[in-house]
């Protein structure tokens, strides 16, 4: 793994990173900036940005979530998984030979055993958590059953706890489609049948939060001229 570890972030449950720590290391960024790191998410616009695979795999961490796919789809999202992001319930990364030796568990005490054997584990802290999504429901134009049943995507809540909590400059996102159906009605970039919404997410607020990263400068979505 390229430019350190990722324990100078991504911290056990319950403990705090020290005051001003960073994820620094060697590579594309300064030597005075965090190391670059790239959050693949599983939007199907992944297919429609080119191919893009070589130049996520020359991130310094490269960070995947829940089921993703790599085979067949090597040219479009890149082969490295440093970090793999998972919110438990039996989620695996789809392919076999695809089973990450450092995993997250995005919402409370990491579980005492993974599906199969992880070398480092860690946990976002509940509280961490539950604050992104009293955020959500704070500021969703929905109302009632739907307000109170509103979750956080993975992405925005890995993304928050990396740039909030472990002083990460910039991240940047892909295959972070929002859940919007604007460009395609796919679900994931692996599966071609069309799917809604998810209910128990607000895909349209999100991309507002996002884009309000983008403009502080603290977030990019990367994509190639096809």
């Amino acid at each position: 793994m390229r430019g350190g570890g990722w324990s100078a972030f991504a911290r056990p449950a319950g403990s705090r990173p020290k005051a001003g720590a960073t994820f620094t290391g060697t590579g594309r960024c300064a030597p005075s900036n965090p190391a670059s790191v790239i959050l693949v998410g599983n939007g199907p616009s992944v297919l429609l940005r080119g191919e893009c695979g070589a130049e996520i795999d020359a991130f310094d961490q490269v960070v995947r979530f829940n089921w993703f796919a790599i085979r067949g789809f090597e040219r479009f999202v890149g082969t490295r998984t440093d970090l793999w992001s998972t919110f438990g319930r039996g989620s695996l990364p789809r392919d076999e030979d695809q089973r990450p030796q450092r995993a997250i568990y995005t919402h409370g005490k990491k579980p005492k055993r993974f599906v199969f054997p992880v070398r480092e584990t860690y946990g976002i802290p509940r509280p961490f958590h539950d604050g992104v999504r009293a955020e959500l429901q704070a500021a969703t134009t929905r109302t009632g059953e739907a307000r109170a049943k509103l979750l956080p995507t993975s992405g925005l809540t890995v993304a928050l706890w990396l740039l909030r909590a472990h002083g990460l400059r910039e991240l940047t996102l892909f295959g972070f489609d929002h859940f919007s159906k604007k460009e395609s009605g796919m679900h994931h970039y692996w599966v071609p049948s069309n799917f809604k919404k998810p209910a128990e997410h607000d895909g349209d607020l999100e991309a507002v939060m996002f884009a309000a990263l983008a403009t502080q400068g603290r977030v990019r979505y990367l994509s190639k001229a096809i």
